[in-house]
């Protein structure tokens, strides 16, 4: 059986690993870090008595190749669907506007008339997006998708408190920052079938909820995980890869590669001059970070959240975005594109965690008037500040991998060519991508 090397423990590298070691493969899997997991990982919190996740990592119905690798480790029940779509958002009110939503062109339109948020004068645009989505080939389409959905006609009313969030959300960017083609791609994925709209919500951290078991599904399929091992050089030899050298010198042969490391990694493992002639463009790819905050109560969390348990509750015109409840003592707000917000003159992500507390609880308040400082017990804050790469136009061009560089190597991650965006869909879509590639030429 043919040897593979995969370097990189992310979610791309462990759905390389699963779909490959399913077929019997003898696989090592690098991670330089001491847990698997990479941008989506959990930790556990000896105060607290629980794991924390470095954020809320949501799934869809049209996650397809995401979830066969859940189903592969034995993690698919960690995972509750949606049985209508419905998301609810908190206004300065203090009242809640709920959107629903339906996979059918027509119940989709006419479900907008249950909106608080939506008015009538929408139907028209919405009709036009979901005409497009269905008779067009958007996908290299470079223009920014907020100019794309105002000459639809959008009301500025339906951007700034529907399509603003979904790309916030989805992209983690601002709409200006998305190109039309990834975003038209994303919406056709979720309308292409009954069921790929609706959310899927971990029951539990990402440790438990997948990672676990993923780790067991390795082990018992006899891969080598070498956790806490960077690898120091990739050799090449008339265009392929002979060998890589770990830190502590070690030489490793395989027959094939897989390289599931982030973006900007690659000047580590590739000398120069391979840098320069296959990887200098993604330079120009650019990050958006996110900032998760977990507050742990002195007593139950208030009554007008605890309704949203099993759901994400978001805000509309606050710097917070989501909130989960994680149990009656513990809240999860998340901020994305903390990069691109500006706070008294600093990125949000730059503010030191103090004072983003104060920030994130101000705010908190003007929705949750019972919520006072003295009712917490403790907040830990996480900052990703290269939580995903940012899916503006540009990227279009500078994402030109798609599963084989060489003959033997393979480039696997949700930055790559998949026309998605920075989601777990995307990076285990790329690991589908190469380990198909591999299984066919070992047949």
């Amino acid at each position: 059986m043919k040897r593979i090397i995969i370097i990189g423990g992310g979610v791309a590298g462990l759905a390389s690993a699963t779909f490959l070691a399913d077929k019997g493969f003898e696989i090592i899997l690098f991670e330089s870090a001491p847990k698997l997991g990479g941008r989506c990982y959990s930790f556990f919190n000896e105060k607290n008595g629980c794991f924390i996740d470095n954020g809320k990592h949501l799934i869809a119905g049209w996650y397809h190749n995401f979830r066969k690798f859940l189903e592969l480790t034995g993690s698919a029940d960690n995972f509750t669907f949606q049985k209508k779509f419905n998301v609810s958002f908190l206004n300065e009110k203090n009242k809640t506007d709920k959107i629903y939503l339906s996979s059918n062109p027509f119940g989709f339109l006419f479900s907008f008339l249950r909106s608080d948020i939506f008015s009538k004068s929408d139907l028209i645009p919405f009709y036009r997006l979901l005409k497009k989505i269905k008779n067009e080939n958007l996908r290299i389409n470079k223009f920014p998708a907020s100019e794309f959905i105002k000459e639809l006609g959008f009301s500025e009313n339906t951007i700034n408190l529907f399509w603003k969030p979904v790309s916030i959300s989805i992209f983690n960017t601002r709409l200006e920052n998305v190109g039309t083609g990834i975003f038209t791609e994303v919406l056709k994925r979720g309308f292409d079938s009954k069921g790929n709209y609706l959310l899927g919500y971990p029951k539990t951290d990402s440790y438990n909820a997948f990672i676990k078991n993923t780790e067991s599904f390795l082990q018992r399929h006899s891969v080598l995980i070498k956790k806490n091992c960077s690898v120091k050089r990739i050799n090449f030899s008339e265009g392929n890869i002979t060998d890589i050298v770990t830190e502590d010198s070690n030489i490793v042969y395989a027959d094939y590669f897989i390289l599931a490391i982030p973006f900007y990694a690659y000047k580590n493992v590739f000398s120069e001059n391979i840098c320069k002639k296959h990887f200098s463009m993604l330079q120009n790819l650019k990050t958006s970070s996110i900032i998760n905050f977990h507050l742990f109560l002195k007593e139950k969390v208030p009554s007008v959240l605890m309704e949203y348990r099993k759901e994400m509750l978001g805000f509309h015109n606050s710097l917070l975005q989501w909130l989960f409840v994680n149990s009656d003592k513990h809240i999860n707000i998340s901020i994305s594109g903390a990069s691109e917000i500006s706070y008294k003159n600093s990125a949000l992500i730059d503010i030191e965690k103090n004072t983003l507390f104060d920030i994130v609880l101000n705010n908190l308040k003007l929705y949750i008037k019972s919520l006072d400082r003295n009712d917490i017990a403790d907040y830990i804050v996480i900052k990703e500040k290269r939580a995903t790469y940012i899916q503006d136009s540009g990227s279009i061009d500078l994402r030109k991998f798609n599963g084989k560089l060489s003959s033997n190597m393979f480039i696997a991650g949700d930055w790559t060519k998949t026309y998605l965006p920075s989601t777990l869909e995307s990076a285990a879509l790329s690991a589908k991508i190469c380990t198909d590639k591999i299984i066919n030429f070992c047949k």
